[in-house]
C-alpha cells in the first residue's frame, strides 16, 4: 500500500520516529501505519490506494514530480485531466480529492481539499 512510502525509511514521519527517546512513544510509532490504516474502512483504504496509485502514474506519465507534500498545481492540472480526457463524473473527482487530501495529511501537511486551486478544479 501506498502508505509504506509514507512511513518509510526516508520519511519525515520516520526521521520524527528516530528522535523520540521515549520507549513507549517509539513502540507506538512503529505501528503508526497500520494503525492509520485501520483508522478507515477496508474498501475506502481499497479506493484511496487505486485513486492515488492512478494519480502517481499520470505525475510519472506527464514528468511531474510526485513528492510529499503533493503539489497543488499538479493536483489541478490533474483533475482538470482527467475531467476533460477521461470523462469521469463528480463522484470519482470527489474521491481523488479526498485521497489525494488523505494522504498529504497523514504526511503531516495540510489536506488538498483546502486548498482554493484544488477545490475549485473539481
Amino acid at each position: 500500500m501506498i502508505l509504506a512510502e509514507i512511513f518509510g525509511p526516508k520519511s519525515r514521519q520516520e526521521k520524527e520516529k528516530e528522535a523520540l527517546t521515549n520507549g513507549k512513544l517509539r513502540g507506538l510509532a512503529e505501528n503508526l501505519g497500520e494503525f492509520m490504516q485501520n483508522g478507515i474502512a477496508k474498501s475506502t483504504r481499497k479506493s484511496y490506494d487505486a485513486a492515488i496509485k492512478r494519480y502517481k502514474s499520470w505525475c510519472k506519465e506527464h514528468e511531474v514530480e510526485f513528492g510529499i507534500p503533493l503539489s497543488h498545481l499538479n493536483v489541478s492540472l490533474y483533475i482538470q485531466d482527467i475531467t476533460k480526457n477521461n470523462r469521469v463524473g463528480y463522484g470519482s473527482i470527489s474521491l481523488v480529492i479526498c485521497a489525494l487530501s488523505w494522504l498529504n495529511e497523514l504526511s503531516g501537511y495540510k489536506p488538498l481539499n483546502e486548498n482554493s486551486l484544488v477545490k475549485n478544479s473539481a
